[in-house]
């Protein structure tokens, strides 16, 4: 599969999704000051997953109507279980994902839109 990890997620997830086989970009390696907007536009024409903590990307397609190729939200999740909850999404949410779900992990119970990006 293929990600685009936001800043706030942080490296270890990059890092443990490269180990996983996994193409993946990392915003802060781009520009660490990337707008959403930026990394939604990079997500979209290449097709990648975006990960992130912030809420702002949930809400840009839900109030804006962004397109965007599935997303990973994992705000105030404790680092110590982001991987363990990244391992568990990509076991059970991999092929919704791959058709642009969203999937928001709060107090490390898991929740998927399976609505279609526009």
């Amino acid at each position: 599969m293929k990600f685009i990890v936001d800043v706030c997620a942080g490296k270890s997830i990059s890092e443990w999704l490269v180990g996983k086989g996994h193409d993946v970009l990392n915003v802060v390696d781009i520009n660490p000051k990337m707008s959403d907007d930026g990394i939604l536009d990079i997500a979209v024409q290449e097709s990648r997953i975006v990960v992130t903590n912030d809420t702002d990307f949930q809400e840009m397609f839900y109030l804006l109507g962004k397109e965007h190729k599935g997303i990973i939200r994992l705000p105030n999740v404790d680092k110590t279980r982001r991987l363990e909850l990244m391992q568990q999404i990509l076991d059970r949410f991999s092929d919704d994902l791959s058709n642009n779900a969203i999937v928001t992990v709060k107090r490390n119970k898991i929740r998927i839109s399976r609505e279609p990006a526009r």
